[in-house]
């Protein structure tokens, strides 16, 4: 069975629960179900933690992690401006999950621009520009709520993802 499924069906579960220990309260349901389902989510996030932090180890990648759980290792620095919140980037990437799956390849003189802090792009891509400069290359791990999160892309990445990028921050405008 599928996350989203169990997802569903753990929710119902829950809501069911709730509606038969106290019918006359339903506030006190909310409350309740709130707190199942923000322990729940601390669970997935927690679990999804491990599982980085495995990888990244495994990689042998002396990464930084950030406070909101983006771990990044710039392993070739180039000699170009830092990046700043409005500048376009213009990057060349590879996309992976954590099993090693190619998801998206930019090659050749493939190229993507985005405005940082702007574009309709993850957020962990937002942040992780904030630290490098042009020229530098990149390996960056981003948990899925700095990518596309419960949803996945509708495409090549599921729900849930956690996603690998090599990355080169070719040029700033």
């Amino acid at each position: 069975m599928n996350m989203k499924v169990l997802g569903i069906i753990a929710i119902f579960l829950v809501f069911a629960a709730c509606q038969k220990r106290n019918q006359n309260n339903p506030s006190q349901d909310y409350d309740e179900v709130k707190e199942q389902l923000i322990e729940m989510n601390r669970k997935k996030a927690a679990g999804e933690s491990d599982r980085i932090k495995a990888f990244v180890k495994e990689k042998k990648w002396p990464t930084i992690e950030s406070g909101t759980g983006l771990h990044y290792f710039i392993y070739e620095h180039g000699a170009g401006d830092s990046a700043r919140t409005d500048d376009i980037a213009i990057i060349q990437y590879r996309v992976e999950l954590l099993d090693g799956t190619l998801c998206y390849e930019l090659t050749g003189e493939e190229v993507e621009r985005f405005r940082i802090g702007q574009a309709d792009v993850e957020s962990g891509l937002h942040e992780a520009m904030l630290y490098m400069s042009e020229g530098d290359k990149v390996h960056l791990v981003l948990p899925s709520h700095l990518a596309f999160g419960v949803a996945g892309d509708q495409s090549k990445i599921p729900q849930n993802a956690s996603l690998v990028y090599d990355l080169t921050l070719i040029n700033l405008e």
